[in-house]
Parts: structure tokens; C-alpha cells; sequence
């Protein structure tokens, strides 16, 4: 086994990162309707939970960067 190999643990945040710049992953992070500042939903106008943060919800709006 190489030792200079990077581990899954490594790689993983910046694997997840690009799944969620792609919308291959539905979140609150890549959704329209979430203020980045507040950490809130523009929609629901509170915090989402951790859940909704990581899977989405039905009203996920892809975050159009123009």
C-alpha cells in the first residue's frame, strides 16, 4: 500500500464539494432560496435542519451563479 496515497478522508471534501457545484447533490447549499450569510431559508424564513441541509428538500431550487 503507497503511505503518499491520499485517504477517502482526504479526498472526500472536495469530492462532496464538486457533487454540490455539479447539482449532482440537492442541498441547501446549492439552493436558490438559501441566504449563505444567515444560514437560513429564504422559503421557511428559519434555519433548516441538519437533514434538509445535507439531502434537500422538495422546494431545492438550483442556485444559478448569474
Amino acid at each position: 500500500m503507497n503511505s503518499d496515497a491520499p485517504t477517502f478522508n482526504e479526498l472526500r471534501p472536495a469530492f462532496h464539494q464538486s457533487l454540490v457545484r455539479a447539482h449532482i447533490v440537492h442541498s441547501c447549499v446549492n439552493c436558490m432560496d438559501f441566504n449563505h450569510q444567515d444560514e437560513t431559508c429564504e422559503l421557511a424564513k428559519v434555519r433548516p435542519p441538519a437533514n434538509v441541509v445535507v439531502f434537500g428538500c422538495p422546494k431545492w431550487t438550483p442556485d444559478i451563479p448569474f
